[in-house]
């Protein structure tokens, strides 16, 4: 079986589950969809396998541990988001409610169950070194295969590229801004947006000549179609699940070899600014991150982080964090 980065391992199973699009469906839809998916799932698990199962999506993935815990199979647990704190966030379930105690207990059950928990962030890997007695191993979020560095990009008539699920933590209002103050000053830059999701609306106001946007790409084709970004942004709201994460979609421009500019500040932030791969802006508003774009595309400047993120970008790749800790699957955990 081959997982999320096109590993492989002959002597172990690894199911991504991964629906295309499926933020984009209702949710009794998705709920149905990942309910089956589950069950369908755990049955494909050999005896003396072991699974690694990634949450999200958190209602698939717990079905699935369920069933392969009755089953008596193993199972690592890929944790890239922690539950239900991102629950509380979204403002979707309350805390200490019925709701939460149950899932809570599901989540813990889970968490107890499994022979191993992988965490996406160091964030992560603390809150769950907290609630599980579990062994608990660090493999970051990470680029795939598909993402390879390109061509010097034009930088005189540069494309600034922003993708993933416009979702609860994206923000798209500040995106939004950051379009419509380019264009007002005159800038000859192209805005390239890829993604679709709930919080999808802001955007709609910056439509015009400068903002291309795609509301879906697949994962085979969005390389190419980022493969001239001269800059990649990341701008998410300011809570604290924002905090401790690492973007996928900021590694994924790094990648490609191409700089960043993360807002708020987060994890994943400090990596770019500890290594001079890009600008991190903190409370600042549209005006204040175009300033900041336009320092960056300075010739001298843009040179000296392409360089940058050249230099280190193998450090965020997926496949190879992942061949890593996969070597020791034979390991028996303590």
């Amino acid at each position: 079986m081959v997982n999320q980065y096109g590993l492989t391992t002959p002597s172990r199973a690894l199911l991504p589950i991964d629906a295309p699009r499926a933020n984009q469906r209702s949710l009794p839809e998705r709920v149905l969809r990942e309910l089956w998916a589950g069950l369908s799932m755990a049955w494909r698990i050999p005896r003396g396998g072991t699974a690694i199962v990634g949450m999200p999506p958190v209602v698939t993935a717990l079905l699935v541990c369920s069933a392969l815990r009755i089953l008596r199979r193993r199972y690592w647990l890929d944790v890239r988001d922690l539950y239900p704190d991102v629950l509380f966030a979204a403002g979707v379930l309350a805390k200490n409610s019925l709701g939460d105690r149950a899932l809570r207990f599901w989540i813990e059950w889970t968490y107890e169950g499994a022979e191993r928990l992988v965490a996406a962030t160091e964030d992560i890997a603390k809150r769950l070194e907290r609630r599980t007695s579990r062994p608990v191993s660090l493999v970051r979020n990470g680029f795939g295969g598909r993402f390879a560095p390109h061509a010097m990009p034009d930088i005189s008539i540069p494309i600034l590229s922003s993708h993933g699920t416009l979702g609860r933590f994206q923000n798209s209002e500040l995106l939004a801004e950051v379009v419509l103050e380019a264009r007002r000053r005159g800038l000859p830059w192209k805005f390239l947006v890829i993604g679709d999701g709930p919080n999808a609306a802001p955007l709609s106001a910056a439509e015009g000549p400068t903002l291309t946007w795609h509301r879906f790409a697949s994962q085979e084709t969005l390389p190419h179609i980022l493969s001239e970004t001269a800059i990649g942004m990341s701008f998410r709201t300011r809570d604290e699940i924002s905090a401790g994460s690492i973007p996928v979609r900021m590694l994924e421009y790094l990648g490609l070899g191409v700089p960043v500019l993360v807002h708020p500040d987060s994890e994943g932030g400090a990596e770019i600014a500890a290594n001079s791969m890009g600008e991190v802006v903190d409370d600042a508003d549209a005006g204040e991150i175009v300033d900041r774009l336009q320092q960056m595309l300075e010739p001298k400047r843009y040179e000296a982080l392409r360089r940058a993120v050249l230099e280190r970008r193998d450090n965020y790749s997926g496949p190879s964090q992942w061949a890593e800790l996969l070597a020791n699957l034979h390991r028996p955990a303590k």
